[in-house]
């Protein structure tokens, strides 16, 4: 089960420790923000959240409010004529909501796999480059950032586990401590 504390360290540490992915500050905190919306969303469409995750890093760092003039928005670049969510079809409209953004992310991923035997080296072609599905290395792109991203969540993950015994045992040790004290005050 992912939750969204050990993906907010897993994207300090990665961070920090891995030259080939770097954000700032401010991109940290929009990652780890959006972090339960990335769990929620992979969880609805079944997709793997850090293949969601990888996207959102590869087309924004986590810029939310990014757009160009192809016509791409938000933190996973959606092509708004490609976006089923949007009506107009002409400008971006709520894609600049990052929460709208990874819902639509999900939903045009989704899609792409169901019309790609659930095969993400098929399906993330066309999410890079629409119906053409052309973009053939974003499958080994995204795909291989989320192995990275898989990895350094391994390691947050024992990071935090480790951190909660150390706090246990000091906890159990004050406590301790305290009846002792208690005990030679009563002698």
């Amino acid at each position: 089960m992912i939750d969204s504390k050990t993906l907010c360290l897993m994207w300090h540490l990665v961070t920090s420790e891995d030259p080939n992915i770097k954000l700032y500050d401010h991109q940290i905190e929009a990652a780890c923000y959006f972090s339960q919306q990335v769990i929620e969303s992979s969880n609805q469409n079944n997709i793997d959240p850090f293949v969601i995750a990888s996207i959102i890093y590869n087309e924004s760092r986590w810029t939310e409010t990014i757009t160009n003039k192809e016509g791409a928005c938000g933190l996973g670049q959606v092509v708004y004529r490609y976006n089923p969510e949007n009506e107009s079809r002409k400008k971006c409209n709520k894609l600049l909501e990052g929460k709208i953004n990874i819902q639509v992310i999900s939903k045009i991923l989704k899609k792409n796999l169901e019309d790609n035997n659930n095969d993400y080296k098929k399906a993330l072609p066309c999410y890079a480059s629409g119906p053409s599905c052309t973009y053939k290395i974003y499958s080994t792109i995204i795909l291989s950032k989320a192995k990275t991203l898989k990895r350094y969540y391994r390691q947050a993950k024992v990071r935090l586990f480790i951190e909660n015994i150390k706090n246990t045992v000091y906890n159990t040790f004050i406590n301790l401590k305290e009846r002792v004290l208690k005990c030679i005050k009563l002698k």
